[in-house]
């Protein structure tokens, strides 16, 4: 059998058994997170931030695993989250999911966050 026929084979029987598929991917892309797990990490921060995870790590020691907003250490089991400008991709500190989610929520917008703030206060 030629190299073009089992291709054709190989996408003809994937097309007609998407669950197997399905199924052995999501095993094994388990599978191989376990087993390297600082590895995809290392990736996921090089491809997401372009820092290492040494530098995340320096990051986390300068701020003494608190979050830089409210002060707090991250939730138990989880960690400080990478805060970055979505428009210049510039990392600025790490927060907590809270307070990553929060600043998120407002897209960065100052005037809205004062409002907010304002708002508040009156209450």
């Amino acid at each position: 059998m030629t190299k073009e026929k089992q291709n054709a084979y190989a996408r003809q029987w994937r097309s007609k058994n998407k669950n197997k598929v399905r199924q052995y991917l999501k095993r094994n892309n388990k599978k191989y997170y376990q087993n390297n797990r600082e590895k995809v990490r290392a990736s996921y921060f090089k491809s997401k931030f372009n820092i290492t995870l040494e530098q995340r790590d320096k990051m986390i020691a300068n701020q003494n695993n608190l979050c830089a907003i409210c002060k707090n250490p991250p939730a138990e089991g989880k960690c400080l989250e990478i805060d970055h400008n979505h428009i210049t991709g510039a990392i600025r500190k790490l927060l907590c999911h809270h307070c990553n989610i929060g600043i998120g929520s407002f897209k960065d917008n100052i005037i809205t966050m004062e409002s907010a703030i304002q708002y508040l206060k009156e209450r």
